[in-house]
């Protein structure tokens, strides 16, 4: 089955700002037992980081994996899938196993450099790389990267070599297995090789792949409006709660997986509802959307040494740490753009290497 143009673009368009809200989530600098620690500083700096960093953005990754099972399955043949199963592999090393690796080792030896450097290498207070173990090494490499939000990818890997399986499984026990899949996410139960979060997003969208969905399904202004709603309710909710230093964690548990669940769901209509009519001439005046896959590689660790540099500079108290925030994740798009751009006219054979074709 084909995707139309429309359906194309759409799904562009909301993998960019998921894009863009995963570099705000990255941004984050409260630490994260601020729930267990009732004494960490509340104020509209806390207030503001959790609202967006722990609540908006926390839809991005879902979003991403529901796209990546729906992409994959849309356009195979049901009938033939088990002999799709070696293309398919080839095809995703080369767009997904390889940039993988490629930033993964550039990272790798970015740091190991970096701490060789007299001035600069006491500012690293975790072991240095020069003091791994074999072990560690491999580790690092190519389970735990040092641009950690490559934690997306190896687990997108992982399940694309199991999709066979899990396609078997989706065949056979249909909206249960969907059921089992939501349960192990809501209650954080460990699959170890890869996140129930994970599982559960792609396999959704994979369900609908395997059904040829369309996804043409309309609803109309005033329930859009009512999902966006609830939605930022219940993410004003749950900030308001762990700012008053609520800690039930149950009750947090289920406004937090809620609002994401709620939150996926009401970006996907909102775009029908504010596009529906004018896309083409608003898809047209967006640039960089062809960015989305290196500003998500390249945007850690070079967010975090930013913000590094700007604790030192201006501090760490409340006003600081809220310009750092805002600002931190502003220049780094700047200068994802910027470089991302700067390598596609360059060098485009390169470029297309380190995006996996994209």
């Amino acid at each position: 089955m084909n995707i139309d143009k429309y359906l194309s673009d759409k799904l562009k368009l909301i993998s960019f700002v998921s894009m863009l809200m995963v570099v705000f989530l990255h941004s984050y600098n409260l630490g994260t037992e601020i729930i267990e620690n009732p004494n960490i500083k509340r104020g509209y700096n806390f207030f503001v980081q959790f609202f967006i960093s722990q609540g908006i953005t926390r839809i991005a990754v879902p979003i991403f994996f529901t796209i990546s099972g729906y992409l994959l399955f849309i356009r195979l043949n049901n009938i033939n899938i088990f002999k799709e199963y070696i293309p398919i592999l080839k095809k995703r090393f080369i767009s997904l196993a390889v940039p993988y690796l490629i930033w993964s080792f550039s990272f790798f030896m970015f740091f190991l450099l970096l701490q060789k450097l007299p001035g600069i290498a006491t500012l690293f207070k975790q072991k240095h790389i020069a003091d791994y173990s074999i072990s560690e090494t491999l580790s690092v490499i190519f389970i735990n990267p040092i641009p950690f939000q490559l934690w997306f990818i190896r687990d997108l890997i992982l399940l694309i070599v199991i999709f066979p399986l899990l396609y078997w499984v989706l065949q056979l026990f249909k909206g249960l297995a969907l059921l089992l899949f939501l349960i192990s996410w809501w209650f954080g139960f460990d699959f170890i090789v890869f996140s129930n979060e994970a599982l559960l997003f792609f396999a959704f969208g994979s369900f609908l792949g395997i059904n040829k969905s369309d996804l043409k399904v309309e609803i109309n202004q005033i329930t859009t409006c009512f999902l966006i709603s609830l939605w930022l309710l219940i993410v004003l909710c749950e900030t308001l709660l762990v700012y008053k230093s609520f800690s039930n964690l149950y009750i947090l548990n289920f406004l937090h997986k809620s609002g994401i669940l709620i939150g996926v769901i009401s970006v996907w209509f909102f775009y029908d509802f504010i596009l529906k009519n004018k896309y083409r001439f608003y898809f047209k005046s967006i640039p960089f959307l062809h960015l989305s896959f290196f500003i998500y590689a390249f945007h850690e660790p070079l967010l975090e040494i930013l913000k590094i540099i700007f604790y030192k500079i201006l501090g760490t108290e409340q006003t600081a740490m809220f310009s750092i925030y805002i600002v931190a994740p502003l220049i780094v798009i700047a200068l994802c753009i910027l470089t991302g751009e700067f390598l596609k006219k360059k060098v485009p054979s390169f470029f297309k290497i380190i995006t996996g074709g994209r």
